[in-house]
């Protein structure tokens, strides 16, 4: 059994990362000791089914890394292929239709080589392919340059040219009330325009959703610690009429981001980060353990709701009855102590809440009649 060492290139550009060392037996293909995963696709020339041109393996992972099982399960939840080139004309593909001799638990994953991709069926990876098309796009004299004959025949060409591009654009309705134009059926349209006027909210925020979950596993399935997730609104509202407009606003593109993001990892941190404008927002992900303070603040920071705002209204309340009340116990002891003290002097106050009845006369003369005593 020979051992190969798998690179995974997650991103384009990107530079390759550790995968797997694997052993299998290779049944006489020649394989390299180091191989790169360059790319993923969907498309049915890697998973289809063909024994003329595939060689089906099973290779085990021997480092003891256990990054395998992980692997394959991203494929399998996202549906994609794995291929990677090791020569001009060969490829090998990691399919998420595993076989079912192929164990996870194990570490073991079922991969698919072919020797000949030209007997691989619309596969563009095929150098054959691509020369096909371009002896094909030789018949389309849109594609031709034009051959220099002069400045008559330069002007004639670019009045033909001009000519073949006209009748290429769609006729449009006139606006007044007179003889209608000769409508356009809608197979003669552009089919970007025909996508674009078949587009809905509910299309739109679909597509959003979808790209946001492949976002979110894309994350989890590198190593990087943080990802940024720019949301521009009017390029999402490109496209559509005022009332599907009106129902994408940004609290409904930041909420698809934050659940995304929660369903891959409940242990991520979603935090929004100041814009320069109102119409582009920011929401940076952050894995487990690497989220900064300010985030962590503000995954913390409670909103109060009317509940909550009425509870603490009625705990003030509580708090304020209870000061009442002790000051009320407060100064009965105070009064009690006062009339304690009077009693053991000897002293008693008699009718202190009688009204006195006397006028102003009989207060003054009794008042003098005191100072001569």
């Amino acid at each position: 059994m020979k051992q190969i060492t798998l690179f995974l290139i997650p991103t384009p550009g990107a530079k390759p990362e550790f995968l797997a060392t694997v052993k299998a037996e290779w049944q006489g293909v020649q394989v390299p000791s180091n191989i790169n995963l360059e790319g993923y696709t969907r498309e049915p020339w890697a998973w289809k089914p063909n024994p003329n041109a595939w060689t089906e393996l099973i290779v085990t992972s021997v480092d003891g890394r256990n990054k395998l099982p992980g692997f394959v399960k991203y494929l399998k939840e996202r549906q994609k292929c794995a291929f990677g080139r090791f020569s001009a004309n060969t490829v090998i593909v990691a399919s998420y239709i595993q076989k079912k001799d192929a164990l996870v638990e194990k570490n073991e994953m079922s991969v698919r080589v072919c020797m000949d991709m030209g007997k691989i069926e619309n596969c563009p990876l095929y150098k054959g392919n691509k020369e096909k098309l371009a002896v094909a796009s030789k018949g389309n004299p849109l594609t031709l340059k034009p051959k220099k004959s002069g400045i008559l025949g330069n002007l004639l060409g670019a009045q033909s040219r001009t000519n073949n591009h006209m009748a290429n654009v769609a006729k449009r309705k006139p606006a007044s009330n007179g003889p209608t134009a000769a409508a356009v059926e809608p197979s003669e349209q552009p089919q970007q325009q025909q996508g674009e006027e078949a587009r809905t909210a509910q299309q739109v925020l679909a597509e959003f959703r979808q790209k946001m979950e492949e976002e979110m596993l894309d994350f989890d399935s590198c190593s990087e610690t943080v990802v940024k997730v720019r949301i521009v609104l009017s390029d999402i509202q490109k496209g559509l009429n005022d009332e599907d407009k009106a129902r994408i606003n940004m609290d409904v593109l930041q909420y698809i981001v934050y659940e995304a993001a929660e369903e891959c990892n409940e242990e991520w941190v979603a935090h929004k980060e100041t814009s320069e404008f109102l119409d582009v927002s920011i929401i940076a992900i952050y894995k487990e353990g690497h989220a900064p303070e300010e985030a962590l603040e503000e995954l913390n920071r409670v909103e109060m709701t009317e509940d909550m705002i009425g509870e603490q209204r009625a705990m003030q309340e509580q708090h304020r009855k209870k000061a009442l009340e002790e000051n009320k116990n407060i100064d009965a002891v105070h009064k009690k102590a006062l009339e304690e003290d009077a009693g053991e002097n000897g002293v008693e106050a008699l009718n202190t809440n009688r009204r006195d009845r006397r006028t102003i006369e009989e207060i003054q003369a009794e008042s003098n009649k005191r100072t001569r005593q």
